[in-house]
């Protein structure tokens, strides 16, 4: 598995625990987690499963390809090792 992938795993896992208290905590401990990812990246998923995470079909989101469709997403912006501001 590539760095996004296990990031995306991740952010799945962890997003219905925090998506309803404070989805900074996720992308905190997702940027403690994956230091060489770009903050952008880690943004969009934080968000995304943050989003489904609240909208009480996650399950069913999780099911119907979240991660897959993230990982669509997120996957052209190229090298993810770049840490932009």
């Amino acid at each position: 598995m590539n760095m996004l992938t296990l990031l995306i795993a991740s952010a799945l896992r962890f997003a219905p625990t925090f998506a309803n208290e404070d989805g900074e905590l996720l992308f905190d401990f997702l940027r403690a987690e994956f230091p060489d990812a770009a903050t952008d990246a880690i943004d969009l998923v934080v968000t995304r499963v943050c989003v489904a995470a609240t909208s009480g079909n996650f399950a069913s989101l999780k099911a119907n390809g979240l991660a897959t469709e993230i990982l669509g997403e997120v996957s052209p912006w190229g090298d993810l090792t770049t840490v932009w501001a």
